[in-house]
């Protein structure tokens, strides 16, 4: 489940709780390490420091008078790895593509030209003479 997705989880438990440290306890215990920021009206419940993320590893989430701040930073840190992956991939596809093309083509095609070329050399020097021996 994406985390922008779970102001709701906040909004039902902020509903269902009795005390603001029972809220606390069920948003740690949900978010975990995401949770960066907590507050209900003008009250902070739970901040840690969120200066070390970029602005798109940051979801705030501002529903029912609650905000919430979470840490994304994880699901941008898998997609990097995946880019990366996907990189190095298409460069060795791209790389053995190129050499099993050279190889089939210098196969297929150049050697037989050449082996025409020397034919039509030993030709030219000599017409009369068989080009085969």
């Amino acid at each position: 489940e994406q985390l922008g997705t779970s102001a709701e989880v906040v909004v039902h438990f902020m509903k269902h709780t009795t005390s603001t440290e029972e809220l606390v306890n069920l948003s740690e215990d949900y978010f975990g390490d995401t949770l960066l920021l907590l507050t209900v009206g003008e009250s902070i419940l739970v901040e840690h420091d969120s200066s070390h993320l970029r602005a798109i590893e940051l979801i705030k989430i501002n529903e029912d008078n609650v905000e919430l701040w979470l840490d994304d930073s994880v699901r941008y840190k898998y997609q990097a790895l995946a880019n990366l992956l996907q990189v190095v991939y298409l460069f060795f596809l791209l790389v053995f593509g190129t050499w099993f093309f050279m190889k089939d083509s210098k196969k297929m095609f150049i050697e037989p030209v050449e082996k025409m070329m020397k034919a039509l050399a030993v030709i030219e020097r000599n017409p009369g003479q068989d080009a085969g021996t």
